[in-house]
């Protein structure tokens, strides 16, 4: 369980982005992932960030550090240091695991819980072992695996400024806390548990692809491939869970970002790259509401 909740914060968003993705992008440009904001004298840095990267991904793009080093604050999704205390894990446990003699076999359907474990063995893992898990935690589970067996699971873009923060007595302050995030993830799925297995087994097949289009479109800024490839397909086959892990928590940073806007302190805000685009992202709502927004070279 240590293993889980290291990682499970961290690669939270990116996952979404591997389950729910098409997989054509649109040419890329040569910006960076990192927009300033601007009202009056005040400014914020917002970067869009991938939760796992491989060490090859290094060193990020440099609009990452102007922003960090030019901010009083660093503002993170949630307190990642906090990820491994036994109070996480015990709360992981509560919400991500069924009880009450719910399994994975009285959720699924026979022939998608043959699926699954047919999936399981060809890992060499056995279903048995995760007969507990609800769907989306499992979804979670196989992706980090597939990650690491590809050498992708790594240090991401949060992880390597938390951690670089705290070396630097940076002030660290959190969008949400622990327990409102394992929330979001707790119940993906829920109701259309067929159809959210039978989707993550089959992008995983696409992993590999799916992760090296992602980090172009990233790395480059380019927003409206990012949204082709990780929202367009995610709004249409699960519009339930697209607003509550990105039009609802989107809705509630925003008046915290429009109350770093009016002081003085300059905060650079990093959070994963898809709350960034579409048009219920955050550049967009910050663009409708009158701020100056400015993507860095």
């Amino acid at each position: 369980m240590n293993v889980i909740v290291g990682y499970i914060f961290r690669t939270a968003i990116l996952l979404v982005v591997f389950l729910f993705s098409s997989l054509t992008l649109a040419d890329t440009v040569s910006k960076s992932p990192v927009w300033k904001i601007s009202h009056e004298q005040n400014t914020v840095y917002i970067g869009g960030t991938i939760h796992a990267l491989a060490p090859s991904d290094y060193p990020l793009p440099t609009a990452f550090d102007t922003a960090y080093n030019d901010a009083d604050i660093l503002v993170l999704e949630t307190d990642i240091a906090k990820m491994q205390s036994p109070e996480a894990q015990a709360l992981l446990s509560n919400v991500m695991l069924y009880s009450n003699g719910m399994t994975l076999q009285t959720v699924l359907s026979p022939e998608v819980y043959k699926e699954l474990s047919q999936f399981l063995a060809s890992r060499g893992g056995d279903i048995a072992r995760v007969a507990q898990f609800k769907p989306g935690m499992l979804s979670i589970i196989l992706t980090l695996e597939e990650l690491k067996r590809l050498h992708q699971l790594g240090q991401g873009v949060d992880d390597y400024f938390d951690k670089r923060a705290q070396a630097d007595n940076k002030t660290r302050l959190f969008l949400e806390v622990i327990e409102q995030q394992l929330n979001f993830l707790a119940n993906m799925g829920e109701g259309q548990e067929d159809r959210f297995i039978q989707y993550s087994i089959r992008e995983l097949g696409n992993l590999p692809v799916a992760m090296k289009q992602l980090k172009t479109a990233w790395r480059s800024g380019d927003n409206a491939a990012l949204e082709k490839v990780g929202i367009s397909d995610w709004q249409h086959d699960f519009p339930r869970l697209y607003q509550t892990l990105l039009v609802r928590r989107n809705n509630a940073w925003m008046p915290q970002i429009e109350a770093m806007l009016n002081t003085a302190p300059t905060e650079a805000v990093f959070v994963g790259a898809l709350h960034l685009v579409g048009k219920d992202g955050l550049l967009q709502q910050l663009r409708q509401r009158g701020y100056t927004v400015e993507q860095l070279p």
